[in-house]
């Protein structure tokens, strides 16, 4: 995997909103969080456009991404939010333009998309973590930001803490760590941007999806055999109690061999501890282990 530079205080941060349009004073509020923590900002021009459901058409989301991840002076991409659109960018991104200028690359949710473009299709490291609006201008805002600046230095080895993890299956598994939202993942399934679990740490997460849907995407990776090979998965079922949820994990999975746990606070929660992928990972669920390192 290409590892990008480390990112810290000082750094100038790059925000685009390549999927939905966002709340232009919680983003004000995000991006203030950021600056007092030292960062500096650039601005996509066009990222206060809005067309329906998206922050902007395809070509001015595309510009944003582009022009900044091509700027010397910008050392991260931060997405401003979610939503929905991050698919649309897919067909026109050119994995050699991204290698010859490797950027570190934050967001989650429907980002997912890119990441999985970024981690397969180009081969660098990314961080699934909070983004501008929303996850800054709240009170677990140290939480957050804590986190996230640690992994953005990108430090040789991080040992997260695991008192809240829940064990669906025991065991202990390392491989690259890779994943994001479910919902994203299927979705992408059949294209030229599925992504390749074997051998793999599989984050999957998502928010306020019935169990039906719970059941349905699962059924859909497994049917497909995307975790056929995977070395353990991370699930974290976002508004759900995480008993019931660990419950359900257990069942859908009884009988696999492979570590899995459940309740990590990533994606859609809160706090929201940042994971870099396509760093190695280790899941050890006998002694309570998920730490992640280099692989370059």
């Amino acid at each position: 995997m290409i590892l990008p530079s480390p990112v810290n205080p000082g750094d100038t941060i790059g925000v685009i909103a390549p999927a939905s349009p966002f709340d232009v004073e919680r983003y004000r509020e995000g991006i203030e969080v950021l600056k007092k923590e030292g960062f500096n900002i650039k601005e996509g021009e066009n990222i206060f456009q809005k067309n329906d459901y998206l922050a902007g058409d395809v070509r001015q989301r595309l510009i944003d991404l582009e022009t900044l991840y091509e700027d010397e002076s910008v050392k991260a991409i931060m997405a401003i939010r979610g939503g929905y659109g991050s698919m649309h960018l897919l067909p026109y991104l050119r994995e050699e333009d991204f290698k010859k200028n490797p950027r570190l690359f934050i967001g989650s949710s429907d980002l997912t998309a890119l990441h999985l473009f970024f981690n397969f299709r180009v081969g660098i490291v990314t961080l699934y973590g909070p983004m501008v609006d929303g996850d800054f201008g709240v009170a677990e805002d140290e939480t957050n930001m804590r986190v996230l600046k640690k992994i953005m230095a990108l430090p040789d080895e991080y040992e997260y803490p695991v008192g809240d993890l829940l064990i669906a299956h025991h065991g202990r598994g390392e491989g690259i760590l890779v994943g994001g939202c479910l919902s994203l993942i299927v979705s992408l399934i059949g294209t030229p941007f599925e992504p390749d679990f074997d051998e793999k740490i599989v984050f999957l997460e998502d928010v306020n999806e019935p169990l039906y849907r719970w059941d349905r995407m699962l059924t859909q990776l497994v049917l497909s055999g995307k975790l056929n090979k995977a070395r353990g998965l991370i699930i974290t079922m976002a508004g759900y109690n995480s008993y019931e949820a660990n419950d359900f994990i257990s069942k859908f999975f009884k009988g696999w061999n492979i570590p899995i746990v459940t309740n990590f606070p990533a994606g859609h929660t809160v706090p929201f501890f940042t994971l870099p992928f396509g760093y190695m990972a280790e899941i050890d669920t006998l002694n309570r282990v998920f730490r992640v390192w280099k692989t370059t």
